[in-house]
Parts: C-alpha cells; structure tokens; sequence
C-alpha cells in the first residue's frame, strides 16, 4: 500500500503513529473507538487529543478544474470540497456502478486534533482521522490561529491510493508570541470505498503557547 505523501516530511514518529492507528481500529468500530495513541512527547505533555464525529455525504456533481489539477466536487450537504485528480477519475469511472441516492447519510468515522506547546513559541498539530470503511483519498486542511491574527495552514492530501481507514500527521511550527492559539481542522475529507465522502465537521483545540 503506498504512503501517503505530505508538504513535510514524514518523522518517525509519523510512521509509528499509523500502526498504532489501524491497531486501535481494529479493535472496536468508530463510534466507540478510544482516542488514538499520541506521538512520543515529553513526560510534561498533556495527555489531550480532541476528536469529534466526521459525517457522510454523496458527491452530486464533480466538473474538473481550469488548470486540470483537479476537480471541484459539490456535496449534497452543500459543501464544495476540491478532488485530486486521482480521486476525480475514479468517481467518473465508477459513480454510475453506486446509486447514491440509497446512500446512508451520517455517521462514518471520527477526525482528531492536538494542538501542543513544544516551548520556545513552538508547537506542534497532530492530526487525521479513522473511518468506517477504507478511504481511497483524502484531502487535510489544518490551521493554528492566535496572537496578532496570525493565521498558520498546513495542507495535506495523497496523490496515490490510500486504501486504508486511518490516515495521521504531525508537523511543527513557530508563533511569534506567547499567546492562547486556537488549532482546528479547516476543511477535512476521506473518499471512501462506497464513492461517498467522509467530512470532517472539526475539531478545534486551544492551547497556550509559550
């Protein structure tokens, strides 16, 4: 199964993260599944991981994009969400092979985020999702916002086959002040099996950064 790729590269910590994920996926289904392992901290760190339910909807219409980099596809909860190339070509290819409409609406996984004081104005974002079935594609939109309105985005999204119900990343960064930052999940998705997509619907963490 191919790895997904990030804009940073992946720490060992990373790839340790998604065997600890797929263990616990395992082990119980979404609705009751305990919050993943975190990442290898400092014994001071706080043992906090905000997870919230993500919801599922049907692509209603899919149009690809001017600069051929992907697509635009509208949801039938009204949400807009921008496909990979990838992930446009294979709802094309077999999105007349589902009826949507028969689709469940609802319930489909959980997406969790920690936002986490590193020291020196530093932090680090742990992020991602588990799902109730395999997602083939994933787009990830996180931010951290605080002093000054400063606004800090990360984006991730897999230009391979994911194949699996767990995706995570952690990545670092710096604030220019001690202040309370706010970390939240801007706009999350996992393209799942069945061809319908898996929304993130948060979550959002404030920390003091110092």
């Amino acid at each position: 199964m191919p790895s997904p790729e990030s804009p940073i590269g992946r720490s060992a910590v990373a790839v340790a993260l998604s065997g600890a994920c797929l263990a616990l996926a395992a082990a119980a289904p979404a609705s009751a599944a305990p919050a993943p392992s975190a990442p290898d901290l400092p014994e001071a760190a706080p043992a906090k991981v905000v997870q919230v339910p993500m919801e599922a909807a049907n692509i209603v219409s899919a149009a690809p994009d001017t600069d051929g980099e992907g697509a635009t596809a509208r949801l039938d909860n009204g949400q807009s969400i921008e496909l990979t190339e990838e992930a446009y070509d294979h709802w094309t290819e077999n999105k007349d092979d589902v009826a949507t409409k028969d689709l469940v609406v609802g319930d489909c996984g959980y997406s969790f985020l920690w936002l986490f004081s590193t020291g020196n104005r530093g932090y680090m974002v742990w992020t991602g999702f588990h799902v109730n079935q395999n997602a083939w594609f994933y787009g990830w939109e996180s931010a951290v916002i605080g002093a000054g309105d400063t606004r800090y985005e990360q984006t991730f999204e897999d230009g391979g086959v994911l194949d699996s119900q767990d995706w995570s990343q952690d990545y670092y960064g710096m604030v220019p002040a001690t202040d309370l930052y706010d970390g939240m999940v801007d706009n999350g998705w996992a393209f799942l099996s069945n061809l319908q997509i898996c929304t993130a619907l948060g979550p959002n963490d404030t920390q003091w950064i110092q």
